[in-house]
Formats: C-alpha cells, structure tokens, sequence
C-alpha cells in the first residue's frame, strides 16, 4: 500500500533474501486519490496502471516463457491482495498500515511533488485539482462520493472495502500485520520466521514536498475521519492486537 514504508521495508527484504530471489510486481494503485490529485497530474502513470491491470499477463508479456515470479522468494508491490498473481509457490502475505489521514496527507503531498516536476501538459480541469490545497481536496472528495475508495486500509485487502471484511482477510490470509510504528518489531518476527537476519528498515521514497505540520483544518479533519471511519477501525484492531499479528499467522 503506497505511503507506508511499502518501498522502505522492500528495500530491506530485499537486502536480506537476495536480489536475484526478488521481483517487484507492476504496481496497482486503487486508491481514493487515483480519482483526483493523481490522474490529474500524471497521465504516463495512468497508461501504465492500464497496462498492469492484470499482473499476471503483464508479467508473461514482459518476461515471456522466462517468468521471474516461479523462482522468487519475495514478490512486492503496490497492489490489492485480491490481484490475480500465478506463482507456483504457496504466498504469505505482509501488510504495513499507518495512521489513514497521516498516510492520506503524505499521498497528497507526494503526489502534488509529483506534479510540479510534470513537463506534459494539463487541461483547466485537471490544473484545478492539482491547485486544491489539502482541506479543499478533502471536500472535493467527499463531495464527489470518493469516500469508499479513500478506505485503502479496507480496499487493499477487500474490494468491498468495509472492515468487516477486511478484518476477515487480516485474520485467515495474512502472516504478518503490523503498524508503521511495529517495524522493529516486524523485522525481528520475519528474521525470526525466515531464518535469516533482516536488517532494520530505513526509510526511503520519503517525499520532499513537505505541508504544514496540521495541514487539515479542525472541521475537515473531522469528516475526512469520519469518511475513513473503516480504515481506522481496522488500524486500531491491528494496533490493539499487535502482538497476534506480529506472530506467525498462517
């Protein structure tokens, strides 16, 4: 999931399992802000979401008979655990989760960095979203019926996006959950579990376009985390279980 040390902890694994073990899967963005900020400001990244749809044939358009996927020991990316990926080999899942409207400022703001290094062109449209500041955003979106897909904790793990079923998930498919702040502990559970010492995790892809410390204003904070209601009962039930969850799950 995009804005959760996704990219750092990758890096980590990575170092520990083996390049040559790991492939990085075309990333799948689905999240809430695909609908605004970042179509608007990154069209060459829409033709490519396009284009990785199903992972799957991407990767067998790509590599053709020569598929990395069948001897990789770590597959990582920016994709729903619902995306169709074909490894001969039994997957166990690891997800980070953060703190929504934390990682719902920080996708903003990432993506807005994005835009400014834009060279292509943009329609009156598509430059009027870019220009909402963070609280006019909020209110766009809501007012546009996004607030279901601002629920990426839940969407990421359940195209229904509701907690219910994503808590479903959480609990029969995943090996290890945990929050941005239990990644120390996260990498003594994989060492742990994989046999193998995991270096700890340092941060990367850390955007440079930086808000004001409070970028939301009292009142939108307040309906932004109401639209996100689901997202944060389930990084409260991560939180409040971390230790279940930290532990070999299946």
């Amino acid at each position: 999931m995009p804005k959760t040390a996704s990219t750092s902890l990758a890096n980590t694994l990575t170092q520990a399992i083996g390049a040559d073990k790991t492939v990085h899967l075309p990333d799948r963005h689905i999240d809430g802000l695909d609908t605004g900020i970042r179509r608007a400001h990154d069209q060459l990244r829409r033709f490519g979401v396009r284009l990785t749809h199903d992972v799957a044939g991407y990767s067998k358009r790509i590599v053709g008979r020569c598929d990395p996927t069948g001897d990789a020991r770590f597959l990582h990316g920016h994709h729903p655990l619902w995306a169709r990926i074909r490894t001969p080999r039994r997957r166990r899942h690891i997800i980070v989760f953060r703190d929504p409207i934390e990682r719902f400022v920080s996708l903003y703001y990432y993506y807005l960095a994005k835009a400014e290094r834009s060279t292509r062109p943009l329609g009156h449209e598509k430059r009027a979203i870019i220009e909402l500041d963070p609280n006019d955003y909020v209110r766009w979106a809501i007012r546009n019926g996004l607030s279901r897909r601002l629920n990426s904790h839940c969407l990421y793990l359940s195209p229904m996006a509701t907690f219910a079923d994503a808590k479903d998930v959480l609990e029969k498919k995943l090996l290890f959950a945990a929050t941005l702040q239990d990644l120390p502990d996260l990498t003594a559970s994989l060492s742990d579990f994989l046999g193998i010492d995991v270096p700890p995790v340092q941060r990367l892809n850390v955007g440079t376009r930086k808000g004001a410390r409070d970028p939301l204003e009292s009142k939108v904070e307040r309906v932004l985390r109401e639209a996100l209601e689901p997202d944060y009962r389930l990084y409260d039930y991560v939180r409040d279980n971390r230790a279940r969850f930290l532990s070999t799950q299946v």
